[in-house]
């Protein structure tokens, strides 16, 4: 934790006094060292462009690499559970094995002391069930985290098939690895992006208004007048001031209605459905648990039933 205070105008001109001199320090280095040779430096293009990249591989991995919610990727599930399987089945069989030397040993010390134990076929048929399990663990862990991996929206997943379509890459026999969608898994995925957000980002981009949440550095990324990059960061706020919004609707609305209606019936049905569509904005908007969900409802009812105790009190 720092604080970071503002620069006085006496020391806003010392600043850029000593960095003007230390420009002209590095320059005149520069020169004196490269200055006399006639090989001059090469100029290379530059490849944060997405177009500056050769056509193929190169220009895909750039595409990818423009925006997090590009990279969609094989989840090769069945390809994974497949190699599991099989090694799961070594395991099965070294441990039938393991099993078998056991029950044929007839010497009891070498089952009672693994110091003294002299079988030499029992010690080789551990060290290899030791390297399958090491095996087995990683494809093990490593299936579990790629299925917890979130699954490519479809929203995203035609974005990336409308560029390969339209530039088209790579070749027609490499171009048909996103054909399975329920294969497909997301690297980007954000944990408080909600319902809320894809309404913002699809919302504005169909109407007509995706300027407003474009990437500011979107003309350093490609040239691409197709490629719409959009700013996180912009519609975070957006949907977050549209959050507000809804959260001010759904708590005061009821509360003005139970003001004004003095029937206990019409009372009790403001609070069942104020209460409902709390819960259910909730649940559907945010990435709340169950659990929260339950608490919060719990809240609101609280204070819906409270404000009516109060009104009808005075």
């Amino acid at each position: 934790m720092g604080t970071v205070t503002e620069l006085t105008p006496s020391g806003k001109q010392w600043l850029i006094g000593t960095s003007l001199r230390l420009i002209g320090v590095v320059g005149r280095t520069i020169r004196a060292t490269f200055g006399s040779k006639e090989k001059q430096l090469p100029i290379f293009r530059s490849l944060s462009k997405v177009e500056n990249h050769r056509r193929g591989y190169p220009r895909y991995a750039a595409f990818i690499n423009a925006d997090p919610t590009f990279a969609i990727f094989r989840r090769f599930g069945t390809l994974r559970a497949r190699s599991l399987l099989h090694k799961q089945a070594e395991l099965c069989d070294l441990e039938a094995k393991l099993a078998t030397i056991d029950m044929a040993e007839t010497r009891q010390v070498y089952l009672s002391s693994w110091r003294l134990d002299g079988n030499e076929q029992r010690k080789d048929l551990v060290r290899s069930i030791d390297e399958k399990l090491a095996e087995y663990d990683l494809l093990l862990m490593n299936f579990r985290a790629v299925l917890e991996l979130p699954s490519a929206t479809e929203w995203n997943l035609k974005s990336v098939l409308n560029w390969l379509g339209g530039t088209k890459p790579l070749v027609a026999a490499e171009s048909e690895h996103l054909n399975d969608p329920a294969d497909l898994v997301a690297l980007s995925s954000t944990a408080d992006s909600g319902v809320l957000d894809w309404l913002v980002e699809s919302g504005l981009y169909k109407a007509g208004y995706g300027k407003l949440i474009e990437n500011p550095r979107r003309h350093l990324i490609t040239d691409d007048e197709n490629i719409m990059l959009f700013s996180n960061s912009r519609i975070e706020t957006l949907a977050r001031c549209l959050t507000a919004f809804l959260a001010t609707i759904i708590l005061s609305l009821p509360v003005v209605l139970l003001y004004f209606f003095n029937q206990p019936l019409v009372k009790l049905l403001i609070i069942l459905v104020s209460t409902f569509i709390f819960s259910l904005a909730i649940a559907v908007l945010t990435r709340a648990r169950k659990a929260e969900v339950f608490a919060a409802t719990a809240a609101y009812g609280a204070v819906l039933v409270v404000f009516v105790s109060t009104v009808n009190s005075h």
